[in-house]
């Protein structure tokens, strides 16, 4: 089992400004918002932090630096140290079934803001109950969702596509979008609040690309086209 976990949350600015005199890309209410300078906490990552959190035995919702919030039921934490869910983890077999863990757990992490998103490395690598859905979630995009929204449906002109939560194998690391495997993960985006959200099965190489304006697939290496699945 690799003992770091890395999930990053992608895209938090806009890099390229647009004209307003462009009416196929949502509302126009002036250039869309760039979170970076919108959000100093966010901007000041480009010094790495850290950070401890505890995952509770009991579930819960965990704030990791008011930038997103992870959200656990109880008993969800496959057992780090049971043989069968460190098999689970070793091949990648999320779904297996495994020990869950009866205890609080302890978590390490370290947040970095680059290449215009905002990384996070965990520790220790984990994986969760199949029964158990686990979700992690960000509101630091929501005013660039609301930016392209209309009475709360994607008015963005196909943007959002590459608004999503992806895996990530390192920070500063090339995303993929995991979700073209497995639905079960793929990101949900609530137009009305801006809130963007996920299951995430594991935590190891997350990536939570969210907003990265202007990216083109095929061009920026670090954009991922990741379908949003709206029907939440």
């Amino acid at each position: 089992m690799r003992p770091l976990t890395k999930f990053f949350l992608t895209g938090a600015a806009a890099l390229v400004a647009i004209s307003c005199s462009n009416d196929s890309l949502g509302p126009r209410r002036g250039a869309p918002p760039v979170i970076s300078k919108m959000n100093p906490a966010l901007a000041a990552l480009a010094v790495p932090a850290t950070i401890d959190f505890v995952i509770p035995a009991d579930g819960g919702t965990v704030s990791i630096l008011g930038m997103y919030r992870l959200k656990f039921p109880a008993n969800a934490v496959c057992d780090p140290n049971a043989q069968d869910s460190r098999d689970g983890y070793a091949t990648a077999n999320w779904d297996a079934p495994c020990t869950t863990l009866g205890s609080d757990l302890a978590v390490h992490a370290t947040l970095k803001w680059s290449h215009e998103r905002l990384w996070i490395d965990v520790s220790p690598g984990l994986r969760f109950s199949p029964d158990a859905v686990v979700t992690i979630s960000t509101d630091i995009m929501s005013p660039l969702v609301e930016y392209f929204s209309a009475d709360g449906q994607d008015a963005s002109g196909g943007l959002s596509n590459t608004w999503g939560i992806a895996y990530e194998p390192a920070i500063d690391a090339i995303p993929l979008n995991d979700s073209k495997d497995d639905r079960s993960v793929s990101t949900k985006i609530n137009f009305t609040t801006g809130r963007i959200t996920r299951r995430i099965k594991h935590f190891s190489g997350y990536s939570v690309v969210t907003g990265l304006y202007g990216c083109t697939v095929g061009e920026d290496p670090y954009c991922v086209d990741v379908p949003p699945d709206n029907s939440h």
